[in-house]
């Protein structure tokens, strides 16, 4: 199951422990803001950096 853009329901699986793998993309916010994902996480999460890409600026 893919997630994009519900950090409501992705806290649900995150508080359950139903999530087996991570893939965040970071981008600027542009307008207004969102909910944080890792916002009210009662449990540390060991996360593994597994892989990283980092793409150029057409700006």
């Amino acid at each position: 199951m893919v997630i994009l853009g519900s950090p409501r329901f992705a806290h649900h699986l995150m508080q359950l422990n139903l999530i087996d793998e991570y893939k965040i993309t970071v981008s600027p916010v542009l307008i207004g803001s969102g909910l944080p994902l890792f916002d009210g996480i009662q449990e540390k999460v060991n996360l593994k950096l597994i892989e990283n890409k980092s793409f150029d600026s057409e700006a």
